[in-house]
């Protein structure tokens, strides 16, 4: 029966050869429409019911829910927005530099985990778009946080180095900022390195190390989109049941990489821990794990907890026809996205507490976390040549002034000038 729908379809020319095995097993392999219909009603149900007929049927059944699910969301996304809004204008009022705008840039990270919560407890249909919002939030929050560090580490480098004497670049000067702690079992902490913390020796670090753990804290923002947009394609194109394997593999993917992040940013942590110590990295370090501490935990309670109670009631009775596994599914999500809404509260405090806009200030010599990354790059591949700005205003000078002034010669800037408006030096 496929196989004539098939042909009625796409008919065949008469001098056409007659169909292969292959090709009539391929034909009749290929869904019905009602194996396509009762397929989408499966993706329907997995991404939950819509919006106005949620918010309608949990109104008629369970109407103080709704209300005060409503009024506390409102209320903690407020708040939440209010204290990173006034954070904010307390930095604005701060002078201009690279530190400002990164703790502009992490105050965010409270309102956007908040409001996303906030949208998917509206519509629940939302939840996968909301959680990928909230994934690559904290995966730029933690290359901030990192970024961060190493501009104060340049910074309190650049000042521990400034009487000694000598004119070396910024990667040198955070070498010998470090190497004044003495040797470290760097790589000896969580969440990887503390079991093997006794067959470690203590050692000073080297740029590739310091590079090592740039890139562990960058690829977690690399890994979250490319797994955002992977996982996109493959709601689109992949059937329901392919599309949870892809889905599996990429969260562990992801949480692997979070790891390794968090791994990166303890090591930076630990090693900087007692040049940087006024400048409360502690704090900072907890406001920004504590969050993905807390929600990593909070999603693995949430399940045990829901197997116990009754609330929220209206999530079943609306989605009678789902299946059971669905229908838990779905309440996990609305208790996870209510109780991280009302958190952001808590987040944005601690973020406004940990980045407090006395910090900011013009540095001696401030430096990009890309200018920090060519030093360490140079440093390690063997060209540790000065790079201080100082130094090449005067190369400049020089060559701009001529080098043989007292002998007549010209410079070499005046060599490459045309003849007309040459200047011959005194």
């Amino acid at each position: 029966l496929k196989l004539c729908r098939f042909c009625k379809a796409y008919p065949l020319e008469r001098s056409a050869a007659r169909p292969s095995r292959r090709f009539i097993a391929a034909v009749a392999a290929m869904p019905t429409p009602e194996e396509r219909a009762a397929e989408a009603t499966k993706i329907s149900q997995e991404l939950g019911p819509r919006m106005m007929d949620y918010l309608s049927a949990c109104w008629e059944q369970d109407r103080p829910l709704v209300l005060a699910v409503g009024i506390i969301g409102l209320f903690a996304v407020t708040m939440t927005f209010a204290i990173a809004l006034m954070h904010r204008r307390r930095l604005r009022a701060m002078p201009i530099s690279v530190l400002r705008l990164h703790y502009l840039r992490i105050l965010w990270f409270p309102p956007v985990l908040s409001a996303t919560a906030l949208v998917s407890l509206l519509c629940p249909r939302a939840f996968v778009l909301c959680k990928m919002l909230q994934e690559q939030a904290e995966a730029l929050t933690l290359m901030y946080f990192g970024t961060i560090l190493f501009m104060l580490l340049a910074e309190e480098s650049t000042h521990l180095c400034k009487d000694d004497g000598r004119d070396d670049g910024i990667a040198e000067k955070i070498l010998r900022a470090l190497a004044t702690q003495g040797p470290k079992k760097h790589f000896g902490v969580p969440p990887f390195g503390c079991c093997f913390r006794r067959c470690m020796q203590p050692f000073h670090l080297r740029p590739s190390h310091l590079m090592l753990a740039q890139f562990f804290f960058q690829q977690y923002a690399v890994i979250v989109v490319a797994s955002s947009v992977i996982s996109s394609w493959c709601a689109l194109s992949l059937t329901l049941e392919n599309y949870h394997r892809q889905l599996k593999l990429s969260n562990m993917v992801v949480k692997i990489s979070g790891l390794f992040a968090i791994y990166g940013l303890m090591v930076l942590y630990v090693a900087t821990h007692d040049l940087l110590e006024h400048w409360r990295t502690t704090a900072k370090f907890v406001a920004i794990k504590l969050v993905v501490l807390m929600i990593t935990f909070q999603e693995w309670l949430t399940g045990p907890v829901l197997a116990h109670t009754d609330v929220a009631v209206c999530i079943g009775t609306l989605m009678e026809s789902y299946d059971e596994e669905v229908i838990t599914k779905h309440r996990e999500h609305f208790y996870n996205m209510f109780l991280l809404c009302v958190e952001g509260i808590l987040i944005a405090h601690l973020v406004a507490r940990a980045f407090p806009a006395t910090e900011i200030r013009d540095f001696a010599q401030e430096a990009h976390m890309l200018q920090v990354n060519v030093a360490l790059e140079r440093l390690a591949a063997g060209d540790a040549r000065p790079s201080s700005d100082s130094e090449d205003e005067d190369d400049d000078a020089a060559e701009i002034d001529g080098d043989g002034s007292d002998n007549g010669e010209e410079s070499p800037i005046a060599r490459r000038l045309p003849s007309q408006g040459r200047i011959t030096p005194k």
